[in-house]
């Protein structure tokens, strides 16, 4: 199994070490989990903003309620 090192070798970047141990159809594989890692990141970091909206709204709605006691 090739692996994708993050970092340097001896020296070689990433890319690199993966175009000398790489094969054509590893380095497509590589490409698509790039992206693919990529929009996760991305998705993972908009449902962290989402959960801090809905985090500072609740604490909001929570002092509005306890301030109406």
């Amino acid at each position: 199994m090739t692996q994708i090192l993050s970092a340097p070798v001896h020296g070689l970047t990433a890319i690199e070490v993966s175009s000398v141990f790489c094969t054509h159809e590893c380095h497509g594989k590589v490409k698509a989990y790039r992206l693919h890692n990529a929009e996760l990141i991305q998705d993972y970091n908009d449902i962290k903003r989402q959960n801090f909206s809905l985090k500072k709204n609740e604490k909001l709605y929570k002092e509005k309620i306890e301030a109406q006691k």
